[in-house]
């Protein structure tokens, strides 16, 4: 019997969906009852503009007395009745189109909030279904745990055999209930886990079908190599080195996926087998606590003269060492099996990694090999390039003999002959090489002894300016040292005239500035007459012995200056005294 909170919120649902249709229903009947108006106002229009059309072109007929003009007047009419009605039933469309759409926009929002009223239903469903199971397991729970204490405690009272039996047969009972309902929910969780693998396999399955039909164009195995008639099955297989090929790759990919649908079935069946041992240690690690708790319960008996709870407890301690001991070969089991699922994995990969390996070395050799037919064919078509090179060169000299010959025609027609006018040719065009040789010797000659003529004409030019800018230098500083030492002795004598204190004032002052000027102009004069110097001799060194007079000249000139370069001291002296 349902408990009455499900019962409420089922019939809340039913009320809130009623409620929807009967608010679809009332939209419904709104909108057609819009339609009908709609369809009947524009019945009316149409009725008013027919009349009025007709009331028209009568009018006009009445006006018309040809029956070209009533035979025109008719067809207007009937092309103004035609448009009119055009013009309606467009609008006629376009209003059905939009009630349409509405109805559609209803029914559309109906079923949407009949979809989310219908999971709230399923989730208040299942929410009752979940209260209703605890609540009905925790009653269950109570009454084995009244009849449990109730046993017990009768047991303790009287500790008969019969009062222990029945205690131990209530544990049993309890064992048994929830051996079933552990057994049940494996059970379940079994389904849901081969449910779960064969929908994977079979999306797996459907996706390689279709990257190999993408790939292949349809099951190109099955067509072009059966089970008898494969191409590689026939030593004189005609087809071509393409289908070949394709046929290869096509059984290695079928190859390989057999292989991996192999292994994956096989890990598959050891991952069940794994599965079914951890059930079912599951299942003895709950008759191990039931043994525990039998033991511990009739522990407390065996104080008694009685055999019966001695021997229950005996039996129930060996029962649980041999489920231990069960439970241990299990744990090996399983253990196993998952070392071998390990394995069987890495035998997987380490074949996917070598299949990987193997498909770059052969991909390295297809990409060699089609290097090597490239490199091939570019040499075979450089030496086509040359064999026709060859061959134009060939023909070239085969069409200038031909044209020697045709020019030497005149002169013989024998080898000899041949021979020796072409000696003859040649010995002329030596000649004619050679004489021009010669007179570009010449020409050059002549080139070579004017440029040495200007460039004896420009050196001597630059060295007898040279001589004259000494000679002018040596003027103008023996001028210079005139003028100082004129002025110098003016100065003197100047001095002498006037009394003693102003002589000794512009004593001091004439000291300062001739001892100035004198430093400056001379220090001047020094540097210009040494790099003069320097730049006479370097000159002299690279000339003759023609030009021995400009050496003695230069010797002269440096004595001088040495002696001008140390007048500045004998002058401060003169000075002084």
């Amino acid at each position: 019997m349902e408990s009455d909170p499900l019962r409420m919120r089922k019939i809340v649902h039913f009320s809130k969906a009623e409620e929807l249709r009967k608010v679809y229903a009332e939209e419904v009947k709104a909108l057609l009852e819009e339609d009908r108006e709609a369809e009947a106002q524009m019945n009316r229009s149409m009725q008013a503009e027919a009349a009025n059309l007709e009331m028209s072109f009568r009018v006009k007929e009445a006006s018309q007395d040809s029956p070209e003009a009533l035979e025109e007047l008719k067809r207007q009419r009937e092309e103004a009745l035609s448009d009119m009605l055009k013009d309606l039933q467009y609008q006629r469309d376009l209003q059905k189109a939009t009630i349409r759409g509405r109805l559609e926009k209803a029914k559309a929002a109906l079923q949407e909030q009949q979809r989310q009223l219908r999971q709230q239903f399923e989730a208040c469903k299942e929410e009752a279904r979940k209260e209703f199971l605890d609540l009905s397991s925790s009653l269950t729970e109570k009454a084995r745990h009244d009849k449990r204490a109730q046993l017990l405690a009768a047991a303790r009272m009287n500790p008969t055999p019969e009062n222990v039996y029945a205690l131990h047969n209530q544990l049993k009972e309890e064992y048994r209930d929830d051996l079933k309902a552990l057994v049940v929910r494996q059970m379940q969780e079994k389904a849901k886990y081969r449910h779960n693998a064969a929908m994977q396999q079979k999306a797996q399955e459907s996706q390689e079908a279709q990257a190999s039909a993408e790939k292949y164009g349809g099951n190109y195995l099955m067509k072009r190599c059966g089970r008898i008639t494969s191409p590689l099955c026939h030593p004189n297989n005609t087809g071509s080195a393409t289908e070949n090929e394709a046929v290869k790759a096509e059984l290695k990919t079928y190859t390989s996926r057999k292989t991996s649908e192999l292994h994956q079935a096989r890990v598959r069946e050891i991952q069940e087998a794994a599965q079914d041992a951890a059930l079912q240690d599951e299942a003895l690690r709950l008759q191990e606590e039931h043994l525990q708790t039998v033991i511990d319960t009739l522990r407390e008996f065996t104080s008694v003269n009685d055999s019966s709870a001695s021997s229950l407890l005996e039996h129930a301690k060996q029962e649980k060492l041999r489920l231990a001991q069960e439970r241990d070969d299990l744990r090996r089991f399983v253990s196993a099996r998952l070392q071998e699922v390990e394995k069987l994995v890495r035998e997987r990969k380490q074949q996917e990694e070598k299949r990987k390996l193997q498909e770059s070395h052969a991909a390295a050799q297809k990409r060699k090999m089609s290097a090597k037919a490239q490199e091939t064919a570019a040499r075979k078509q450089g030496q086509e390039k040359d064999l026709q090179r060859q061959q134009r060169r060939q023909a070239e000299e085969a069409r200038k003999l031909r044209q020697f010959i045709e020019a030497m025609g005149s002169e013989g027609k024998t080898l000899d002959d041949l021979r020796q006018a072409s000696e003859r040719r040649l010995e002329k065009l030596r000649r004619a090489t050679e004489r021009e040789r010669q007179r570009q010797k010449e020409v050059l000659a002549s080139k070579r002894n004017s440029r040495a003529a200007r460039q004896a004409k420009l050196s001597r030019e630059k060295q007898a300016a040279l001589a004259q800018a000494e000679q002018n230098d040596m003027q103008s500083a023996q001028g210079l040292l005139q003028s100082i030492a004129t002025k110098c002795t003016a100065t003197t004598g100047e001095s002498a005239e006037q009394d003693s204190g102003e002589n000794d004032f512009r004593k001091l002052v004439w000291e300062m500035e001739v001892k100035a000027f004198a430093e400056e102009k001379l220090q001047r004069l020094s540097e210009t007459l040494v790099e003069f110097l320097q730049a006479a001799e370097s000159a002299t060194n690279s000339s003759g012995p023609e030009d021995t007079s400009i050496v003695a000249g230069s010797g002269e000139l440096r004595e001088t200056v040495l002696q001008v370069r140390f007048w500045p001291q004998s002058l401060s002296r003169l000075v002084l005294d």
